[in-house]
C-alpha cells in the first residue's frame, strides 16, 4: 500500500516508474525532489522541469542517500505523466536540503578535531599528512565562508540555485573524503609505530639478555679465583651487565626509534 497523502501532486502512481516507487520507499527524498522540480516548473518559461538539467541537479542528492541517480527519461516521464503541480500551492524554496548539507558539514567539523596533526604529529611540515591537512582546512574554510553568505544559494528571484547548492554539496563530500583519507594515513602510521616500538623493545631485551649470559661465564671464572681483586672485577662486571647494559640498549633503541620517526615523517 502506497501512502500518497504527502504527494497530492501525484495523480497516477505507477509501479514501473522509479520515481513513483521512490515515493513509497524514500518519501523524504521524494518530497525534496518534487519540491525542487516544482521550483523549476514555476520559473520555467514553458512550465517544464527541464529533465536533462534536473537529472544533474538531483544526482548528488540521490547518491548521498544510496539511490541510483535518475536519467532524463525517468524524470521527464514522471513529471509529465504522473505529476500535476497545479494541484498544490506554489512554493518559494526548499530549505531542508540546506539543513541536510549543514548537518553533514557539522559531522566534518566534529571528526576533524580528532584528525588534527597538532595531536601527536611528528616530522617536517612537508609531510604528506601536513600537506593534505592544509588543503583540507582551506577547503573547509571555503565551505564555511559560502555558508555564511545568506545569498550564496539563492538565485536573483529568491529561490534556491541548484547549481550552487550542488557545487557546495560537492565541496562537502570532498572534505569528507579527504578527512577519511587523513584518518587512514594516521591509523597506518600508528600501526607502523606500534610495530617499530615492539620490535625495538624486543630486540633490546633479547640482545641484553644474551650478552648477560655470555658475560656470566666470565664472571664465574673470575670469582673462582681466590684473589680478592678478581672478585672486585667480577662484581664490577656484574653491575654493568645487570644495570648499565639494559639501560644503554633501551636508550639506544629510543634514539634509533626517534631517528626513524623523523626520517620517514611518521605520525604517532
Amino acid at each position: 500500500m502506497v501512502d500518497l497523502s504527502k504527494f497530492t501532486e501525484i495523480t497516477t502512481w505507477t509501479p514501473q516508474c522509479r520515481l513513483c516507487k521512490l515515493a513509497r520507499d524514500y518519501p523524504g527524498v521524494t518530497r525534496r525532489i518534487h519540491d525542487l522540480a516544482h521550483e523549476r516548473v514555476q520559473v520555467s518559461p514553458d512550465g517544464n522541469v527541464g529533465a536533462d538539467a534536473f537529472a544533474v541537479d538531483v544526482e548528488s542528492l540521490c547518491e548521498r542517500h544510496g539511490i541510483k541517480p535518475f536519467d532524463a527519461q525517468n524524470i521527464r516521464r514522471h513529471f509529465t505523466k504522473h505529476v500535476d503541480f497545479s494541484l498544490v500551492p506554489a512554493i518559494s524554496a526548499s530549505p531542508d536540503i540546506v539543513d541536510d548539507l549543514r548537518a553533514r558539514l557539522s559531522s566534518v567539523d566534529t571528526s576533524m578535531k580528532e584528525t588534527s596533526p597538532d595531536i601527536g604529529a611528528l616530522g617536517k611540515e612537508d609531510n604528506d599528512y601536513f600537506v593534505m591537512w592544509d588543503l583540507f582546512r582551506r577547503l573547509l574554510r571555503r565551505i564555511v565562508a559560502i555558508d555564511a553568505d545568506p545569498t550564496a544559494f539563492l538565485s536573483l528571484d529568491g529561490r534556491h540555485d541548484m547549481i550552487r547548492l550542488n557545487t557546495w554539496a560537492g565541496m562537502i563530500d570532498k572534505a569528507r573524503s579527504a578527512l577519511s583519507d587523513l584518518n587512514k594515513m594516521r591509523n597506518s602510521d600508528k600501526l607502523t609505530m606500534n610495530i617499530l616500538e615492539q620490535h625495538t623493545l624486543s630486540f633490546s631485551k633479547t640482545v641484553a639478555s644474551g650478552l648477560g649470559d655470555e658475560v656470566r661465564v666470565i664472571i664465574d671464572e673470575l670469582r673462582s679465583n681466590s684473589d680478592p681483586q678478581f672478585h672486585a672485577v667480577a662484581d664490577r662486571i656484574q653491575d654493568i651487565v645487570s644495570e648499565r647494559v639494559p639501560l644503554l640498549f633501551a636508550s639506544a633503541g629510543e634514539q634509533a626509534l626517534e631517528a626513524i620517526k623523523k626520517r620517514y615523517k611518521l605520525l604517532h
